[in-house]
């Protein structure tokens, strides 16, 4: 079976936004000019080590000449290689992924999550692979992201004495929000839950006025408008639109989203009037 990397531009891409990071040598150096990554990744075709399709322009790697080279790598030599692709994913992370012109790189970068197990790695890689699961729930793949939530829950949400990262990190509450928003986008009722822990988790330790607080505020009126409790959600996002006021301003696209979620609630209440008010706000 052959594990597809991409095409030849888009590593090479990769390798090249990359290159800024903290790498060992000869890394390092290799990356420095265009050329040179280009004609490593042909080498890589010379030597055997990965098939280079001239027709689709696309290098895939053997899961055999993976296992090997893992195996082969003396235990220093995979540590730095471990760090090196770990470094290089996150200086190369486009962030934003909320804005489609990154998703292209997103796309790179998605098949390298798992393999360099980013999700066990320091601040900057975590949040590589925070802004990778909002990717893969913009492009609609909610199954992926449920999953890849629940593997990151399972590895941060621990005491710091064994491996996690206590009960207040702000990466992990948003791993809950994000999971939560899987659920729901998956019609799988379990979003009230997960959405009332990253909603009552964060308020505690960031505050109601925190940016992550005010979108998980925003996921549980949602979830509350699902199961009928619309009395609840209303309070909720009232409360929720006052703070997006003074907080972010009328014109922040937060503040446009929690006008919306106070509008639905008013067209649930039969006060069409009012939610057409704030439509209309929204617009201007």
């Amino acid at each position: 079976e052959l594990v597809h990397a991409g095409s030849y531009a888009a590593i090479t891409e990769l390798l090249w936004t990359g290159r800024g990071a903290e790498l060992t040598e000869p890394l390092r150096s290799a990356l420095q000019e265009r050329n040179d990554i280009a004609r490593a990744v042909r080498d890589l075709g010379r030597y055997g080590l990965a098939r280079l399709e001239k027709a689709s322009r696309r290098m895939s790697v053997h899961r055999l000449v993976q296992l090997v080279l893992r195996e082969e790598l003396v235990a220093h030599r995979h540590d730095d290689g471990l760090r090196n692709a770990r470094r290089l994913l996150a200086a190369a992370n486009p962030g934003y992924p909320d804005d489609r012109a990154t998703w292209p790189r997103h796309a790179e970068i998605r098949s390298h999550v798992r393999a360099a197990d980013l999700i066990h790695s320091d601040l900057d890689q975590r949040r590589t692979v925070m802004d990778h699961l909002r990717y893969i729930f913009n492009t609609g793949d909610f199954e992926s992201c449920q999953a890849l939530a629940e593997e990151i829950i399972e590895a941060w949400d621990r005491p710091v004495s064994d491996g996690g990262h206590g009960p207040d990190d702000h990466l992990t509450l948003l791993a809950y929000r994000r999971y939560a928003d899987a659920l729901r986008s998956l019609g799988d009722r379990r979003a009230v839950h997960f959405g009332r822990v990253a909603m009552d988790r964060m308020r505690e330790s960031l505050g109601e006025r925190d940016e992550y607080t005010l979108g998980a505020v925003m996921g549980v009126a949602a979830d509350l408008r699902i199961v009928g409790d619309f009395a609840a959600a209303r309070e909720l996002d009232d409360r929720n639109l006052q703070l997006h006021y003074e907080l972010l301003g009328q014109g922040h696209p937060s503040t446009l989203r929690a006008m919306n979620s106070v509008a639905i609630n008013h067209r649930w209440a039969g006060n069409f009037q009012g939610a057409y008010d704030l439509d209309v706000e929204e617009d201007q």
